[in-house]
C-alpha cells in the first residue's frame, strides 16, 4: 500500500508543480500598455539624415504619464519607435511628433546636446505633425508622416 501512496503523492506533487509553472507563464502585470509598430523617415535639407531624435508626444494624455515613445534615425533617415523595449512601437493614441538633431558624434552625442536644427522642431505646441497609432504589425506598421526638416 505504501507504494500506491507514494505514486499518488508523486502524481499530486507533479500536478501542483505543473499548475504553478503554467500560472507563472502568463505575461506579468507590469503596467505596460500594448505597443504597436511605428516607422518613419526623416530628411534634413532633402537628404536622409542619421542621428535625428524623433519623439511622439501624447496629444491628450498628461505629460507625466511616463510613456515617451521615441526613436533615432539610421543612415537612411529611417526609424522604428521604441517605448518600453527596442523598436516595440507605441501605445494606441494620438501623438504630436517632434524632432531634434543633437550635435556631436558617437558617444559624444546625447539628447541634451545643442540642436543643429535650432530647436525649430522640438516644441509640441508648435508642431504641425500629428499621427494616430492604431493596432498594426511589423509588416504593416503605423507610418509617421515624412519629416522634411530644414537646417536653415
Amino acid at each position: 500500500m505504501s507504494g500506491g501512496i507514494a505514486v499518488r503523492d508523486l502524481c499530486a506533487a507533479i500536478a501542483v508543480g505543473v499548475m504553478l509553472f503554467l500560472a507563472g507563464c502568463g505575461k506579468p502585470d507590469d503596467g505596460r500598455l500594448a505597443s504597436y509598430p511605428v516607422h518613419g523617415k526623416v530628411t534634413v535639407d532633402g537628404k536622409p539624415t542619421a542621428g535625428v531624435y524623433v519623439f511622439l508626444n501624447p496629444a491628450k494624455q498628461p505629460p507625466t504619464h511616463g510613456i515617451f515613445p521615441n526613436a533615432v534615425t539610421d543612415e537612411k533617415g529611417e526609424f522604428w519607435v521604441s517605448t518600453y523595449d527596442a523598436e516595440d512601437g507605441a501605445p494606441l493614441g494620438d501623438y504630436i511628433v517632434t524632432a531634434k538633431w543633437p550635435m556631436g558624434e558617437g558617444l559624444m552625442v546625447s539628447s541634451d546636446s545643442p540642436d543643429r536644427l535650432k530647436n525649430r522642431y522640438t516644441d509640441p505646441a508648435k508642431s504641425t505633425i500629428n499621427m494616430t497609432v492604431k493596432e498594426s504589425t511589423r509588416a504593416k506598421p503605423n507610418e509617421v508622416p515624412p519629416l522634411e526638416l530644414t537646417s536653415q
